[in-house]
């Protein structure tokens, strides 16, 4: 069974620890269980968001969760409130380390919410905050795991997470950079459906058995039917990541053509594919830094995009008769199946871009959207054209101008750069955005 963050946290939250909790603070037990609701899926939400910002912070929360585990925070966590504070103060420090400036508004959502005080909340917060980190650091310790590792795994948790958030805490998606709430249960199959409904069925049955005691579960309990729920319709709970692909290995594969079916040869990177998020990471070597003309720098991988991008800008040739050439993949411009919500790695990709074209003033791109072969292809242009607008409308925002931009078109599953469109592997390197560069 794969790991699951939120269960494993909330598995250090006893009922004996919440009711010390409520005792200490002087709350009721069912306001600080309801607290307790929305404060785990904001701290690991806050937590994804910070770990696919970058290089520097998916580093920064892989060092906070190994430093957690080895100084043996979590095994102290039940006395936290009776240490004189000690392990409470190093909580509000990761606080502000996860959140930086938002964290205000976070605990006064999540004080308005439960109805307790908002230095309630902050101590709640101050005390899920170690514990998550720390049993993330014990997993990445185990597991053999860098900093890449827990961020693909974070990252690859976040519908789930999301999910979690009660629905008067939806909007906080928002503010922790993790998105919009989707209305997960809507997007399941039936049989996640019915996954969700007997999970939530158990969920009110045990509290209605163990009394008021135990009431500050049942939003949690049947949070984890969600989360089964999309295990359910994903089908890939009993399944490790695979690395999979060969850097240097010649395939011969169409390459983005727009109105051809000419073919090249490349050398695909090798890929690690996530059997439940269905993304992506690339072999793509190590960060490197690039600067610009104009004396912006970035880091980016030596062989991914921008690296692609820059190196043509610099020394390419437009080739005006072959529409196939010219074209680059965007990536790390991946998007959460079934809609055009993206994640913080493809944000970075975006930023370094729109970077490259301010530079570059007189560079014209067109974008191309695409999909894999599942579900219809009318739907699949649908949503690729979505896709490709989004790219293109954040680009601009991030320093590129509209006239740039010279077209922005959703090609659906046509011209898969993997033709056999018949495994996870190949499908998930078709799902993807690509830049053309029209003009220098």
């Amino acid at each position: 069974m794969s790991f699951n963050i939120l269960d494993a946290v909330k598995g250090h939250l006893t009922p004996d620890l919440i009711s010390k909790a409520s005792s200490f603070l002087g709350e009721n037990d069912s306001a600080v269980g309801k607290a307790i609701s929305g404060i785990l899926p904001s701290v690991l939400g806050g937590l994804i968001s910070k770990s696919t910002s970058g290089t520097a912070g998916a580093d920064e929360v892989f060092n906070m969760a190994k430093e957690s585990h080895s100084s043996g925070l979590l095994g102290g966590i039940g006395n936290i409130f009776s240490d004189g504070g000690g392990l409470l103060n190093k909580g509000a420090g990761m606080l502000k380390n996860i959140f930086g400036h938002k964290a205000d508004g976070i605990i006064d959502a999540i004080a308005g919410f439960a109805g307790i005080k908002k230095s309630s909340a902050t101590s709640l917060m101050s005390m899920a905050a170690p514990a998550a980190l720390s049993t993330l650091g014990k997993h990445a310790t185990d597991s053999g795991m860098n900093a890449g590792g827990l961020m693909n795994l974070l990252n690859s948790q976040k519908s789930s997470i999301i999910s979690m958030l009660p629905g008067g805490l939806s909007s906080l998606a928002g503010m922790l950079g993790i998105g919009k709430i989707s209305d997960t249960v809507s997007s399941l199959s039936n049989g996640g459906k019915k996954a969700v409904s007997a999970a939530t069925n158990y969920a009110e049955d045990t509290a209605r058995k163990t009394g008021g005691g135990m009431k500050w579960l049942l939003p949690l309990l049947i949070g984890a039917g969600v989360i089964f729920g999309g295990w359910y319709f994903w089908k890939g709970c009993n399944k490790k990541d695979a690395t999979v692909g060969g850097t240097g290995v010649d395939t011969t594969v169409v390459v983005n053509p727009n109105g051809t079916d000419a073919t090249t040869t490349i050398a695909m990177p090798a890929v690690t594919l996530d059997s439940i998020s269905g993304l992506i990471s690339y072999d793509l070597g190590k960060e490197i830094e690039f600067s610009l003309p104009d004396g912006v720098k970035f880091m980016a991988a030596e062989r991914g995009f921008e690296s692609q991008l820059l190196g043509f800008i610099k020394d390419g040739t437009i080739d005006t008769v072959n529409k196939s050439a010219n074209w680059f993949n965007m990536f790390d411009v991946q998007f959460i199946t079934g809609g055009n919500e993206y994640t913080g790695k493809a944000e970075a990709q975006l930023k370094n871009c729109g970077a490259i074209l301010k530079a570059y003033p007189a560079v014209k791109i067109k974008l191309g959207g695409y999909t894999d072969n599942s579900g219809s292809a009318e739907a699949n242009t649908k949503i690729s054209q979505q896709r490709a607008d989004r790219v293109k409308a954040d680009l601009i925002k991030m320093g590129a101008t509209a006239d740039q931009i010279a077209e922005a078109v959703g090609y659906g599953p046509q011209f898969p750069v993997c033709e056999a469109n018949d495994t996870k592997e190949c499908m998930a390197r078709n799902r993807r955005v690509a830049c053309k560069v029209a003009v220098k």
